[in-house]
């Protein structure tokens, strides 16, 4: 097989391989964004809202306390 034919077919498995990738980009890019998917999830889950209770409180804590200011 010469070169040139070496070439051509790897230039048309090179091609294909990419012409697969866009087909996969647009198809994803097309499906539901999947943040709009797990928002609210967590919504009526009482361990859910002690975690961000617990955020909120680790949060404060770190704040520095208004008597030490100038």
């Amino acid at each position: 097989m010469s070169d040139n034919a070496v070439i051509e077919q790897r230039l048309a498995r090179l091609e294909a391989a990419v012409a697969d990738l866009q087909r996969q980009i647009e198809a994803r890019l097309l499906a539901e964004n999947w943040l709009d998917k797990i928002i609210g999830i967590c919504r009526h889950n009482p361990d859910f809202d002690k975690m961000v209770q617990y955020g909120r409180e680790i949060r404060q804590a770190d704040r520095p306390s208004e008597d030490n200011e100038p």
